[in-house]
């Protein structure tokens, strides 16, 4: 049984996927001069397929955080990863997926603890900054971190993880405490009833 904040947060987490993923397919295809992958348009079509399918298993099969469980974290970690490696394999910086790949950051802000949603940001910038500055010795797929925009939207990028993590997080704190509040209130109203009707009425 989903609270109401539960609800609200997966209802905006699968739209959030699904607008970021549309805004993919449009880069990628209607207006490829925009940010178009430097892989063959088969594969590509593959995995923009590929991609759709599991944006819709994520939507319709959301993650149970209260349970904290080990295979709670590892859900999240291997979507963040996912996004990740599409990211890197489909141009770094030049990729249009980068939007895609803020929906890990963004679910672990909202429904996971504050530490986790900064590192997977600081994840997120520092494995694009060492993807570009690594490989740009060996492939022209990417350009050295100083060339054209690159470092601008490495800024950008950055700041977006970071504030995807965090202030999701900040907004929400006072309605988690609400929340805890009032589950606690109903509770202790829940046990009075019960010492009422049974023990009171049998004294």
């Amino acid at each position: 049984m989903f609270t109401s904040y539960e609800r609200e947060a997966y209802q905006f987490l699968a739209a959030y996927r699904f607008l970021s993923y549309a805004l993919a397919v449009m880069f990628s295809q209607v207006i490829p001069t925009l940010g178009s992958p430097t892989i063959p348009d088969q594969q590509l079509v593959i995995l923009l397929s590929a991609l759709g399918v599991y944006t819709i298993l994520r939507v319709f099969s959301p993650l149970r955080w209260r349970e904290r469980s080990p295979m709670t974290y590892l859900i999240l970690i291997g979507d963040f990863l996912l996004c990740l490696v599409l990211v890197v394999y489909t141009d770094g910086l030049n990729s249009s997926f980068l939007l895609y790949s803020l929906a890990p950051i963004m679910t672990a802000a909202l429904l996971f603890e504050e530490m986790m949603s900064l590192a997977l940001a600081a994840i997120a910038s520092l494995a694009l900054s060492i993807t570009h500055v690594a490989l740009s010795q060996f492939t022209e797929k990417f350009s050295w971190i100083l060339q054209g925009h690159n470092l601008t939207l490495l800024i950008v990028y950055t700041l977006f993880c970071f504030v995807a993590a965090a202030v999701p997080y900040r907004i929400n704190l006072n309605i988690r405490r609400r929340i805890e509040r009032e589950a606690i209130i109903e509770e202790r109203r829940r046990i009075a009833r019960e010492l009422h009707d049974g023990v009171a009425q049998s004294l």
